[in-house]
């Protein structure tokens, strides 16, 4: 999830309307470089499986359990919570 301020997203949509009068040659362009961009900041996958294989199993273990103990002693928090908070967060509501 994308997150922004105010100037920034009422940025946005006057500059989508910009790109929507382009013509179709120079959307693809667009679109090929910010895919290009994207594609570049992604972590290549070795790297994410040299991080998981450093992490101790036994150190995961526990962490679930501590969660599920959490869980079943109703300390969670519920996701429709989590989601209203994000939404008043970013002025949805």
């Amino acid at each position: 999830m994308l997150m922004t301020g105010n100037a920034i997203r009422n940025n946005v949509v006057p500059i989508w309307n910009e790109v929507k009068n382009w013509s179709r040659e120079d959307r693809a362009n667009l679109y090929e470089l910010l895919e290009v961009s994207l594609n570049e900041k992604q972590t290549p996958n070795d790297e994410v499986e040299n991080v998981l294989d450093q992490i101790d199993e036994n150190l995961m273990k526990q962490c679930f359990e501590l969660a599920h103990q959490d869980y079943l002693a109703g300390k969670g928090t519920p996701n429709s919570q989590i989601v209203d908070a994000i939404k008043t967060e970013l002025g949805w509501r």
